[in-house]
């Protein structure tokens, strides 16, 4: 964990890029979760026969989002009818998509120059690192060796650790983004979901070893 630290620490000139990414990582979940999980309540809406909604005050309530949403799509609906209803959240969604992979390669944009810029800077500390040592290092050493740790075994430090902490900043976003957003449509039906889920998982997991036994 302290070597981790120490790696971390070549990210502080790039901050700026850094926060960029993390900032379209952010839109990325939002879009996402605006693309596909939110279509399946308005088709109801616009195929249900029942449209009694009522404008809400705005808030950050997805409640109330979703509610104020339906009540402009109902009334959309009577006004122009259902197959320009229709047509109208197909191209939401294609927008929405649009904008979901526009901030992900806007996000992945700024981190490259951050993962060569972090490659860059450990190889030139490395060489300084060598430049240092004294002659008695190199005669136990190979210069394969040498040359190994500073192309190879950085390389491997770029796709380790650069990628770990992209993920370290996506994942928990997306996590506590979906979270309180299913916990605000239905508290019961994403406990329900939460407590399932390791069930479901030791059970994949124990069929799953009993099948490679009987396999060998």
């Amino acid at each position: 964990m302290k070597n981790y630290f120490r790696l971390i620490r070549y990210i502080g000139p790039y901050k700026s890029r850094a926060i960029t990414s993390v900032s379209f990582n952010l839109l990325t979940v939002v879009f996402s979760l605006f693309s596909l999980t939110m279509i399946v309540p308005f088709l109801n809406v616009l195929f249900s026969q029942e449209r009694n909604y009522v404008l809400r005050p705005w808030s950050s309530s997805v409640k109330d989002l979703l509610n104020n949403f339906n009540y402009y799509l109902s009334d959309f609906v009577v006004q122009h009818g259902q197959l320009e209803a229709l047509s109208f959240i197909s191209l939401l969604v294609v927008i929405l998509f649009f904008l979901k992979n526009i901030t992900r390669y806007m996000a992945m944009y700024y981190l490259v120059p951050i993962r060569n810029g972090v490659v860059r800077d450990i190889r030139r500390d490395v060489y300084s690192k060598i430049l240092t040592l004294p002659i008695g290092y190199f005669t136990d050493e190979r210069k394969g060796d040498i040359m190994a740790r500073v192309t190879n075994d950085v390389q491997e430090v770029e796709w380790g650790i650069m990628n770990s902490l992209e993920a370290a900043f996506r994942e928990p976003l997306n996590i506590i983004i979906f979270l309180i957003t299913m916990f605000s449509m239905s508290p019961e039906l994403t406990l329900f979901v939460l407590v399932l889920l390791p069930i479901a998982g030791l059970l994949i997991g124990r069929i799953g070893k009993s099948l490679k036994r009987n396999l060998l």
